[in-house]
């Protein structure tokens, strides 16, 4: 998946809240990758808040997951 200013958002919450539903505990690779991630939820956000980020929330798997909170990491870190 190609991360650009017009999906940011909704790959971040994705990845987010598919991380924070599956990881396997503080050792695993999900946690650690989620531990990575800068994005804090609102109070009242229960899950992917936008329809694209719930599409996008439903094709992860734990192995993209992790490979796009990478992605991600980097492309804030080149852009911010």
């Amino acid at each position: 998946m190609k991360i650009s200013s017009d999906n940011i958002f909704d790959v971040v919450a994705a990845v987010y809240w598919y991380l924070t539903d599956n990881h396997f505990g503080q050792w695993s690779d999900e946690y650690l990758a989620l531990c990575s991630m800068e994005y804090s939820p609102g109070m009242m956000e229960k899950g992917p808040p936008t329809e694209e980020s719930q599409e996008i929330y439903l094709n992860l798997t734990s192995k993209k997951a992790i490979k796009l909170a990478a992605k991600i990491k980097k492309y804030l870190d080149e852009e911010y």
